[in-house]
């Protein structure tokens, strides 16, 4: 069987040495024996189900404990993920300066060095507990943090400037205005319904302020799960691998550690999309009747991948896939028959 998909992401050894020394320093226990992390990482959850919109409790140990076992890691790997879609994009080859609001303790800046390690950094982030841990992680920082969005130091050649927001606009009802002030924008945000969604609508009104989108789309249409549907939403998936001390205490957590989700937008007013009119796998595998469909995005159409298992193999594809479509394709209403093959 055919399988395209993204490669498996996991924690690169020094972030989690670092991570398990900071955590032995400043809880004075070990991420393996600490008895309260499992405790710290539900009460997390919950405080998150029941104020989805609050800003984040950093004053709280109970916090700052499940945010840097817990939350630093997923986070990270699912920059890591968003990272790697777009990594070969000249407009990401081209970033010199990342400027990240609401940067939490350093999951997306730790994953971009990954990928570039000349990048700079500022950040502007409210909780000075997220700061004290972000400096422990990542080197060299300690003048990079701004109060606020204004303070930004932006050079005069601002073509290399990138606007990151990791997680951080779900605290949002509405993009900030300083936004529009970059050339080019990065958006990650939880693969829910309402912040899903809400992103889907920031794309529409980042476009009519002219932005292309870079990614995940790849077509400046109006978004189809927008359009033709009150509940769906667009997000990716990702294959991770967890480091063994969370393995240890998954039955102790309301959460399965599973692959991971993430919807993120990639703007720019500066470059264009190079994947116009891909076909991007948005959904899962569908069995039907005598037929398997997979939806895929390329326009403001809602349409299917569509193969016939008892004539042909049916691909693996994960979820978030750029495919294109080889010769001797047919459609047929919103059905999409053929052969496809990946984009490298």
């Amino acid at each position: 069987m055919v399988e395209i998909k993204s490669p498996t992401f996991k924690i690169s050894n020094s972030l989690l040495e670092n991570i398990q020394e900071v955590y032995s320093n400043e809880f004075a226990c070990s991420l393996e024996k600490d008895k309260s992390l499992a405790e710290a990482i539900s009460r997390t959850h919950e405080f998150y189900i029941q104020n989805p919109e609050a800003e984040s409790p950093w004053q709280e140990q109970w916090f700052q404990k499940a945010y840097l076992a817990y939350y630093l890691p997923l986070n990270h790997l699912r920059a890591k993920g968003v990272l790697h879609r777009i990594k070969n994009l000249k407009a990401f080859k081209d970033t010199e300066c990342i400027f990240e609001w609401g940067s939490g303790n350093g999951a997306f800046s730790l994953a971009a060095l990954e990928y570039n390690d000349s990048l700079s950094f500022q950040f502007v982030e409210k909780g000075k507990q997220a700061i004290a841990q972000h400096k422990l992680l990542q080197r060299d920082i300690k003048d990079s943090f701004k109060k606020k969005a204004t303070d930004f130091h932006r050079s005069k050649d601002s073509g290399g400037d990138l606007l990151s927001f990791c997680y951080s606009l779900t605290e949002s009802e509405s993009l900030p205005s300083f936004v529009f002030d970059f050339d080019q924008i990065l958006i990650l945000e939880p693969s829910t319904n309402q912040d899903g969604r809400r992103l889907m609508g920031y794309r529409e009104e980042l476009i009519e302020e002219g932005y292309d989108v870079l990614a995940p789309c790849t077509h400046q249409h109006t978004c189809p799960l927008l359009k033709d549907s009150k509940k769906d939403w667009c997000h990716d998936t990702f294959f991770v691998e967890y480091p063994d001390y969370l393995k240890n205490i998954e039955s102790k957590i309301p959460m399965r550690l599973s692959n991971l989700s993430v919807s993120y937008l990639y703007v720019s007013k500066d470059y264009k999309n190079p994947n116009q009119g891909k076909l991007r796998v948005t959904g899962n595998t569908l069995k039907e009747r005598g037929k398997v469909r997979q939806m895929v995005c390329r326009s403001d159409e809602r349409e299917f991948l569509t193969w016939f298992p008892k004539r042909q193999d049916v691909p693996f594809i994960g979820r978030g896939e750029l495919v294109e479509l080889a010769e001797g394709f047919s459609k047929k209403s919103n059905e999409i028959r053929g052969e496809i093959q990946e984009i490298k």
